[in-house]
């Protein structure tokens, strides 16, 4: 089976390994799939976060549609400008764990709610409803209330991309140490709840 074939919401596993040692393990699901970009929400992940498309790594990908189908992995390097169809979309600093959940946030002096999309040791992602789109280098605070979390984290938006009538999203950069400090211990117990959450539906 190929990657492009593979629906939304199927779940995923990948491993990539060098020298017959394993460096990264990643689960997750298909969010976006085309025959030229792979894009999947991250539930959990150890390891390094290396480049996925690298000819340096082994990797061996494994599609849960119904029952375990290994997927065939295109995994060699970028010819020229043109990508390579069934390649994954993955070029960040640090690999995202999927949210999801509604958050107070305050930017530029306005209280509002926005969508938590997802969160990195390096930054997070958020969805506001809005007209237009704020300037990079604006300042945003988040109060995260989840189960038994409860902290503030803060950032600079860096970029944003309107997703759809009203819905911008913004990718924002952690301002400070302490907010990396709150945030890194959600996102491990984020990932283990994830996983089992993943593994249940995954042995329905």
């Amino acid at each position: 089976m190929r990657l492009s074939e593979l629906a939304e919401g199927t779940p995923i596993r990948l491993e990539a390994s060098r020298d017959g040692e394993k460096k990264t393990e990643i689960w997750g699901k298909i969010r976006r799939n085309s025959e030229k970009r792979c894009q999947i929400d991250i539930y959990y992940y150890e390891g390094l976060n290396i480049d996925l498309n690298s000819p340096d790594y082994d990797i061996e990908a494994v599609a849960f549609d119904h029952g375990e189908k290994k997927i065939e992995w295109i995994n060699r390097a970028e010819v020229g400008n043109e990508k390579k169809e069934d390649r994954l979309q993955e070029k960040r600093e640090s690999f995202r764990i999927y949210i999801g959940i509604p958050v107070d946030c305050q930017i530029e002096g306005e209280d509002s709610f926005v969508l938590l999309v997802d969160v990195s040791e390096k930054g997070f992602r958020i969805v506001r409803r809005e007209s237009t789109a704020l300037k990079e280098g604006t300042f945003a605070e988040l109060h995260v209330e989840d189960e038994e979390f409860d902290f503030v984290i803060q950032g600079i938006i860096v970029w944003s991309k309107q997703i759809d009538d009203g819905k911008i999203m913004y990718g924002c950069k952690l301002l400070k140490e302490k907010s990396s400090e709150e945030l890194l211990p959600y996102i491990k117990v984020k990932q283990k709840k994830l996983l089992e959450e993943l593994t249940r539906e995954i042995g329905q």
